[in-house]
């Protein structure tokens, strides 16, 4: 399907239209006929208030309005696309608004959708975990507490959750968006347990998820660019940690969150192995070099591994309900997160916490959810592969279900002017707040999907049914990055723009 354009209708159009099917009104009624009264010749007026007619001039101003509008927005809409010139052959738009299709430009070609897959891996996460589904991190011991000590190792178990934090890598990320787990608090609630003393060392069990790190087919400098961290079952800050250099991946997360943890353990005032924290009421200022010593020493002391199984609980953190913490997810655009609830969707669908599971479990729900995945592939959850491929068709119509249904899903997009990836795009009045999306960006992949929330106006009923939201997906593949951005913008300013209809006077009947 090509590209589509329109043109407004001017106002002697208008006018043209309205007084031909003012005659034609006219003439049905002079009639008789059965269109222009329903109880027609074979009975009576029904009592009450006479019916408009069928055809009556009077029904006219607001389905030319809406179509006037519609021709604008989809002319308006399409131009920023067709000025790419030949990438707007490897690209696709669509906007509707409920059932009325305001732009479809080549919606059933597949393309790379870079991070709009995101939207799919939430989808899939909403309908099969559930918006209520939190995940839980546990502490256990190789013994039962005794007197304050833990004879042997403490375990920090993984149970997947994908926005386990510290305070001091929440500060690094770009466009963050709340709720995170804090591991600080889980430390805290291990002292609070009257934990005093940790004779072994602390193992982190990352082992809920396979040992595959990565997603086979990434390319390997998505690691070294901070695009993605390792995956695993616990994987604390996305499985990076501080370097001389900032943050960085590290190669055994499990190992790293077991350092972190130990070392927020011995701030609070626990013992572990060897190394005693400063005795209580230690002046701050003789404290904290210590402190940094035996920090430095509990992290060599961290391994990692599988907890026993007849280990002893001590304490777990819940993260936020899924539809909260979606927003940590997908407002920032985070990837190391987006895999975790791949690795999730594989574990509880199919028994094995794998991406080639999870994605296997994104795509089968898509499809009993009866939304249109022809063309769809999907290698990761993230949208980092470059093989993965989705039409804009089906993130459109994944959006207006979600408009439809009351889904958490659109609350937790970045919005414009405001919130994440989208915090500095669309800031002038007439768009900012005003759209909820996801952004995408890959090597010469630009995408933004998402929803524009009607503006403020009159409450007729045509005003009101122009004015309901507006779902769209625009991918565009083969474009510099700041072409694409702009046309983007264009495309979602002229949405929000939407409806321009005509002058009230040029609905009038011709005198």
């Amino acid at each position: 399907m090509g590209w589509l354009s329109g043109s407004g209708v001017g106002p002697g159009a208008g006018r043209a239209v309205v007084a031909a099917l003012a005659l034609a009104t006219a003439a049905l009624a002079a009639g008789g006929s059965a269109l222009a009264d329903p109880a027609g010749a074979a009975g009576a007026r029904p009592a009450g208030p006479t019916p408009t007619p069928l055809l009556s001039v009077r029904r006219v101003p607001g389905w030319l309005a809406a179509t006037v509008a519609t021709q604008r927005v989809t002319a308006a809409a399409s131009a920023p696309l067709a000025a790419l010139g030949a990438a707007a052959a490897t690209s696709c738009l669509v906007a509707d608004q409920g059932t009325r299709v305001l732009v479809a430009a080549q919606p059933t070609v597949p393309l790379v959708p870079a991070s709009n897959m995101k939207l799919l891996t939430a989808v899939a996460a909403l309908d099969r975990l559930g918006p209520g589904y939190r995940f839980t991190t546990s502490v256990v011991a190789a013994a039962p507490l005794a007197a304050g000590v833990v004879t042997g190792d403490l375990y920090l178990v993984g149970g997947g959750d994908p926005v386990l934090r510290t305070p001091q890598y929440e500060a690094t990320i770009p466009d963050a968006v709340p709720p995170f787990t804090s591991l600080p608090a889980l430390a805290a609630q291990v002292a609070a347990a009257g934990v005093r003393q940790v004779t072994g060392t602390v193992v982190g069990d990352g082992t809920r998820y396979d040992a595959l790190r990565t997603v086979p087919g990434w390319k390997p400098v998505y690691a070294a660019e901070g695009d993605a961290g390792p995956l695993s079952g616990l994987d604390v800050d996305d499985g990076f940690h501080v370097g001389i250099d900032g943050y960085r991946a590290d190669t055994d997360p499990d190992q790293q969150a077991a350092a972190t943890f130990a070392q927020l353990l011995v701030a609070d005032g626990v013992q572990v192995g060897p190394v005693s924290p400063p005795p209580p009421g230690t002046p701050p200022e003789l404290a904290a070099p210590a402190l940094t010593a035996a920090e430095a020493a509990v992290a060599a002391l961290a391994v990692a591994g599988p907890a026993p199984g007849a280990a002893t609980p001590v304490t777990t953190i819940e993260s936020a309900p899924l539809a909260q913490l979606l927003a940590a997810v997908l407002a920032p655009s985070d990837d190391t997160a987006a895999e975790m609830l791949t690795k999730e969707l594989g574990r509880q669908t199919a028994g094995a916490g794998t991406t080639a599971a999870g994605t296997a479990a994104i795509a089968a729900d898509l499809a009993a959810d009866g939304l249109p995945v022809e063309g769809l592939v999907v290698d990761d959850g993230s949208g980092l592969h470059t093989g993965d491929r989705v039409t804009c068709a089906l993130l459109a119509a994944v959006l207006a279900r979600a408009e439809a249904t009351g889904s958490p899903l659109l609350g937790d997009l970045a919005v414009t002017g405001e919130t994440g990836t989208l915090r500095h795009r669309l800031t002038a009045a007439g768009t900012a707040g005003r759209v909820r999306g996801k952004t995408g960006t890959l090597d010469g992949v630009s995408a933004l999907s998402g929803v524009v929330l009607p503006a403020a106006g009159p409450a007729t009923a045509t005003a009101l049914r122009l004015r309901a939201p507006v779902v769209f997906s625009l991918i565009m593949d083969g474009v510099r990055a700041d072409a694409a951005v702009a046309a983007g913008d264009a495309v979602a300013t002229a949405l929000a723009a939407y409806p321009q209809p005509p002058d009230p006077g040029a609905l009038a009947p011709v005198p």
